[in-house]
């Protein structure tokens, strides 16, 4: 891409307001040094440096969005929203309910994850619950007039198919971006672009007893979204819609963890959206998923972290 144009989009990123809505996650941090195994079991001693919260699942969506100039309005829920609180730094609308925000513990030995404790609770959502999402979103998303509306659903419970439903009556949204598990796709239909990696992809073709992801894709495509952005890591972006196939490759940085690789891609995908092809939003996002795996653990990038992997080519 050349790099002018590179920063003719990104300039342009002021000028995008998108909305967020999925499941909060707090990953949490815990870096040290490892120079013995333990005499007790086979495993590694890890002598703690520091430890560090960062804002995972749609709270990192939100982030990049923010972090690379966008104006974003950010929807979660939380039965205490404290932990959250205390490392958002762009506009949120917290709804209460009985979600407690699971968090993610990964333990780093000299910059590698070494073990990773998840502490979470099975939520169900109450009527209650989807009268408040449903008046905030009336009233919140009427005066913002967002461009995209994120869904982020990461299958802890925060997303349903009554939820889906009243946002797709809200008539203050224009195009609806899905990144979900699996599991949730049959929930989802007539959106604008869905969001799944490879490994996904394989399981919601075999899931409609498809032996191939194409024929899915294309089914898909039919039932329930516009256009698909499969992820495919290393091979980078792949993009379908009724019409095209469009492929960009992966651009290859030193990597460290893929963690919120994908959360990179439909931020970008959606700050590009409207205003420029495609094909740029997928040189941008693949720039910026490269950016992103070269760090340790979930990380936002910078436009000049951008320009500068378009300029090292």
């Amino acid at each position: 891409m050349d790099i002018q144009r590179a920063k003719e989009i990104l300039e342009q990123f002021k000028n995008k307001q998108i909305a967020v809505y999925g499941d909060a996650i707090l990953d949490r941090y815990v870096f040290g040094e490892v120079d013995r195994i333990s005499p007790e079991a086979p495993v590694p001693i890890v002598k703690i440096q520091k430890r560090q919260d960062r804002l995972g699942g749609s709270a990192n969506v939100a982030n990049i969005i923010h972090t690379l100039g966008g104006k974003v309005s950010y929807f979660f829920l939380a039965i205490n929203p404290s932990s959250l609180l205390n490392l958002i730094e762009f506009p949120y609308h917290w709804i209460y309910s009985e979600y407690k925000v699971p968090i993610k513990e990964r333990i780093i030995g000299n910059d590698h994850q070494i073990v990773r404790i998840d502490e979470e609770q099975e939520y169900q959502m109450s009527q209650d619950t989807l009268d408040h999402i449903e008046t905030t979103f009336d009233r919140e998303l009427f005066d913002s007039k967002p461009d995209v509306l994120i869904l982020s659903d990461y299958a802890k419970g925060c997303m349903n198919e009554d939820v889906f439903r009243n946002i797709c009556q809200n008539k203050a949204i224009k195009k609806i971006f899905v990144d979900t598990k699996p599991q949730c796709v049959y929930m989802y239909d007539h959106i604008d672009m869905l969001f799944p990696n490879i490994k996904e992809m394989v399981t919601i073709a075999s899931e409609m007893s498809e032996n191939d992801i194409d024929t899915a894709i294309r089914r898909l495509i039919v039932a329930r979204t516009s256009a698909i952005m499969l992820k495919k890591g290393a091979e980078g972006l792949e993009y379908y819609d009724k019409d095209n196939c469009i492929s960009v490759g992966a651009i290859k940085h030193p990597v460290f963890d893929v963690t919120g690789a994908g959360d990179i891609v439909i931020a970008v995908t959606a700050l590009c959206d409207g205003i420029c092809s495609i094909t740029e939003a997928m040189d941008i996002a693949v720039h910026a998923a490269g950016v992103s795996v070269s760090k340790i653990g979930t990380s936002v990038v910078t436009q000049q972290e951008i320009i500068n992997s378009i300029n090292s080519l």
